[in-house]
């Protein structure tokens, strides 16, 4: 008896399964990555200043281990609408060393006054793969 016909079927499993392993293998990644981070000393100077709110918010960057990092600071009213994303790239680094201090530094201006931010980390120079996010709220 001709068994070839399990060769594709085989063959298919195999994939879904390396396909299955390389998918917990990213994920597994991303999330070591995020508890690798750390965002603190945040300080917000946005105030009204001629009718535009206008400012910066600066942050500390940490990485305990050697990543790509891209940090994106948007910006949102009190009903939870997206105003602004800020400079895009708050912080653009290729080569985050463990342990090192990086600043983050998002410039507003607008008409509209923020109530909140979210600091977003990118584990790339793009914005495909978000590792970490912080949200900030202003008083």
């Amino acid at each position: 008896m001709n068994k070839l016909w399990l060769v594709p079927i085989i063959s298919l499993i195999l994939i879904i399964c390396i396909g299955v392993a390389v998918q917990s293998s990213v994920d597994s990644n991303a999330e070591e990555a995020s508890k690798a981070i750390t965002i603190d000393n945040i300080t917000n100077s946005i105030v009204l200043d001629y009718g535009y709110y206008t400012g910066e918010l600066n942050a500390k960057f940490v990485s305990t281990k050697s990543m790509s990092a891209n940090v994106v600071v948007e910006f949102y009213d009190e009903s939870g609408s997206k105003i602004s994303d800020a400079d895009s790239y708050a912080l653009t680094e290729a080569n985050v060393e463990p342990n090192q201090k990086y600043t983050i530094k998002a410039t507003y201006f607008n008409s509209q006054k923020p109530s909140k931010a979210i600091i977003k980390v990118y584990d790339d120079l793009g914005t495909s793969n978000l590792i970490y996010s912080k949200e900030v709220n202003f008083s």
